[in-house]
């Protein structure tokens, strides 16, 4: 999986010319995706550039679902949602104990180091939390009721365990749904937070954003945004949350059909 980029000085050199020439003069480059957002290069005439590529983790992990699926990799597409579903809970809970984790950062991260390599004991965390907040459990994957049939005859749970711990092989349909079924949850709680809360979710994700930019102490890089399926980072351009609700309600089939189109490859 890669990432593209845009070199910030091509850009300040061409800053006066109409985006529609700027598109023909500014080539993008393009560098394999790494675990650190900050991606160091040098373009085609020779600019040393340092960009911070926005995406929250359960973001990425899901579009490199998306790459493997048009790819034909069905089992890696399902072990990617998977872990995204895994990442996606672990933004809730930041999103949940945002005034804990400003006012005490050094003992929200002591907290978080005990069950950081325990998805168990997230998923239990995030729970809680969610019925604290909100007044009524979490919903979860296996409340959507997706026919069995399209998993191979097991739950989106069971269907997830037996890809992960016991090296099943899924066909392309039923990873495609599993993937479906992903993006559904996550659209499902994504939107309770985004209509309830707006003010912790935005809180996280300008959290998030200066900690990406605390990395580089003085240094300032250009901040750039992809195209995710997936991606909740418009909210740090549109504060309208019928907008964030509405733009998840795409099939993944369809997403899959256009994902050249978006910067990932």
């Amino acid at each position: 999986m890669k990432v593209k980029v845009l070199c910030t000085a091509c850009i300040n050199e061409n800053a006066a010319l109409p985006i529609s020439e700027k598109r023909d003069i500014i080539p993008w480059v393009t560098i394999p995706l790494q675990e650190s957002k900050i991606y160091s290069f040098k373009c085609e005439k020779g600019h040393s550039c340092k960009v911070i590529v926005s995406g929250l983790k359960h973001e990425v992990l899901f579009e490199s679902g998306v790459l493997a699926l048009k790819d034909g990799y069905f089992r890696e597409a399902v072990t990617s949602f998977a872990a995204s579903l895994e990442r996606f809970y672990e933004f809730i809970i930041l999103v949940l104990l945002m005034k804990e984790a400003k006012s005490n950062k050094i003992g929200f991260d002591k907290v978080w180091k005990s069950v950081v390599n325990q998805s168990e004991r997230q998923l239990g965390a995030v729970n809680f939390l969610f019925f604290k907040e909100f007044g009524k459990a979490m919903p979860t994957l296996d409340d959507l009721k997706i026919s069995k049939n399209d998993l191979g005859g097991k739950t989106p749970v069971e269907f997830r365990n037996g890809i992960i711990h016991k090296g099943l092989i899924p066909t392309s349909a039923s990873a495609i749904n599993y993937g479906q079924a992903v993006t559904d949850h996550i659209v499902q709680i994504i939107t309770e937070v985004a209509t309830t809360r707006e003010d912790l979710l935005l809180d996280a994700l300008r959290y998030i954003q200066a900690n990406d930019f605390a990395e580089l102490g003085e240094e300032q890089p250009h901040f750039m945004t992809n195209a995710f399926f997936l991606s909740t980072l418009s909210i740090f351009h549109s504060f309208d949350m019928t907008d964030l609700v509405t733009a998840r309600t795409q099939r993944l089939t369809d997403y899959i059909v256009r994902v050249n189109n978006n910067g990932m490859r």
